[in-house]
């Protein structure tokens, strides 16, 4: 590259797919698409495009979310799988007591059995590891967890299945959502938590779920026992973070004859974090001196109407915006009109 041109790779262009799924190194990689270049002075270079690429796949990590306690009534059983959520490629989830545990107190795979005896009893949690094509390579690696859940059997009484009623199970990045329970019994307060294991992002305070990313987020809900109740959980729920529909941008500008001209673009209509795309001339191409060309470093927009260009006539520059990680595809729309010369220019 020439010192001073200003041109780089555009990293959104090309994606890779590996051969196949399975852990190692120097895994061969077919790319979809070619890359390709921006900035103002793109259209002077090509690129040499790679091959006989490789990559390595390396063994996703375990980290599920895990209750740390619970309450369960005398002689009933609940469901330990409540309690983890997060667990990655459907991994085998495995409980066991540690210490001593009220008499009559038992696990069989997922299930909790309470005797008639209160007290407390500790609980570990451990998932396999994984190994997809049995190369002694696991594709998801094991855990154990470091603290055990607590799991209280007492004389309360067990509150009906609660579950988060939201239907559909989606909003759109910047919206707000109240979240919703059906189910349940006492007068516990509910409260939600996200738990990890999606793709997105959001906070909630008290019920207002607000998005932050677009993607998934796993949502789970908790009512808080009572005198007579044990605290009951819901089930995790999937929430879909929708990318927002961008407002349409539409810029009116005036620029003088025979004179560049610049537009501080992402500054002005606020896509710091936006890829936006060459500009095409609509309407109004013959006015020109120079094209309109866009900065991706700079930001800037630039172009120059001709000395003689008809002033009040207008030329129409569109600019389209890439999809980002929030936000669909859109296009901002810039009328400009010719303007009298500066007295003395020319």
């Amino acid at each position: 590259i020439i010192d001073g041109d200003k041109v780089s790779i555009l990293e959104e262009s090309i994606q890779g797919t590996f051969e196949n799924q399975y852990v190692g190194i120097d895994k061969g990689v077919t790319p979809t698409g070619e890359f390709t270049l921006t900035g103002a002075d793109a259209a002077n270079y090509t690129v040499k495009q790679p091959t006989s690429l490789t990559g390595q796949i390396t063994a996703v990590e375990q980290n599920p979310t895990i209750i740390p306690t619970a309450a369960v009534k005398t002689d009933t059983t609940f469901d330990l799988s409540k309690l983890v959520t997060g667990v990655k490629g459907d991994a085998d989830v495995t409980f066991t007591i540690t210490g001593e545990a009220p008499e009559g107190t038992s696990i069989n795979k997922n299930t909790l059995t309470a005797g008639n005896k209160e007290g407390t009893v500790k609980i570990t949690v451990a998932v396999a590891a994984k190994d997809l094509n049995s190369d002694d390579n696991p594709e998801y690696e094991a855990y154990t967890g470091t603290k055990a859940i607590t799991v209280t059997v007492n004389g309360k009484e067990m509150q009906s299945a609660l579950s988060i009623s939201n239907d559909p199970k989606k909003v759109t990045y910047g919206e707000p959502l109240t979240l919703e329970t059906s189910g349940g019994d006492g007068d516990g307060a509910v409260t939600y938590a996200i738990l990890s294991g999606g793709t997105g992002e959001a906070e909630i305070n008290g019920a207002v779920l607000t998005p932050k990313k677009a993607g998934t987020v796993i949502v789970r809900a908790t009512k808080a026992g009572d005198a007579t109740h044990n605290e009951m959980v819901s089930d995790p729920v999937i929430f879909t973070i929708e990318k927002a529909t961008h407002a349409a941008v539409n810029h009116k500008e005036t620029a003088k004859q025979g004179e560049a001209y610049q537009l501080d673009f992402t500054t002005k209509f606020n896509l710091l974090n936006f890829f936006c795309n060459e500009p095409q001339v609509s309407t109004g191409q013959d006015l020109f001196a120079k094209q309109p060309k866009f900065d991706s470093e700079t930001g800037y927009l630039t172009f120059q109407f001709k000395d003689d260009a008809k002033v009040g006539e207008t030329a129409t520059i569109t600019v389209k915006v890439n999809e980002s990680a929030n936000y669909n595809e859109f296009i901002v729309t810039i009328e400009v009109t010719v303007a009298q010369k500066s007295s003395g220019s020319g």
